[in-house]
Parts: structure tokens; sequence; C-alpha cells
């Protein structure tokens, strides 16, 4: 769906744990390009270490506030430049 629909960004919560995991890893195999920013309550190293080379390109923390909007365009930005 994310290839027919023509994502470029996904954000996926990592909670409950392992489901967010998992699904950022069918994202990631099936969709290289996509820029994927994950949503925790909490950050840590271990959140990161577990998340390494999934295509993660940020992190957020929760609670999510429109502020991220401006995040997403600044990742687009990156990407295209």
């Amino acid at each position: 769906m994310v290839q027919r629909l023509g994502f470029s960004v996904v954000l996926v919560d990592l909670a409950p744990p392992g489901d967010g995991h998992a699904l950022i890893r069918k994202l990631h195999h099936g969709n290289p390009e996509l820029l994927i920013i994950a949503i925790k309550g909490a950050m840590n190293i271990s959140v990161q270490r577990a998340t390494d080379g999934l295509g993660i390109v940020e992190y957020l923390e929760k609670p999510i506030t429109p502020a991220w909007k401006p995040v997403v365009e600044r990742i687009r930005a990156q990407r295209a430049g």
C-alpha cells in the first residue's frame, strides 16, 4: 500500500514493544528509500540500538504535537537536496 499510494514519509509508533519494530522492518525491507520517523514514549539508547539499520531518519517523543510537521519538511528537503 505504501508504494501504491506513493508515500515518501511514514510515522510509526514503536509501542507496544515489538509491533512497531516489526512494521518498520517490513516497511524498510520493501521500500528502502522510504523515510521512517519513529515515535516513542521515552527515548533512550536501547531504543535506538534496537532500531539501528531500519531506515529510521528521526525519532519523536510522545506526546506528539503539530511540531512534527516541520520535522517532516526538513527531512524531505534534506533528501531532495
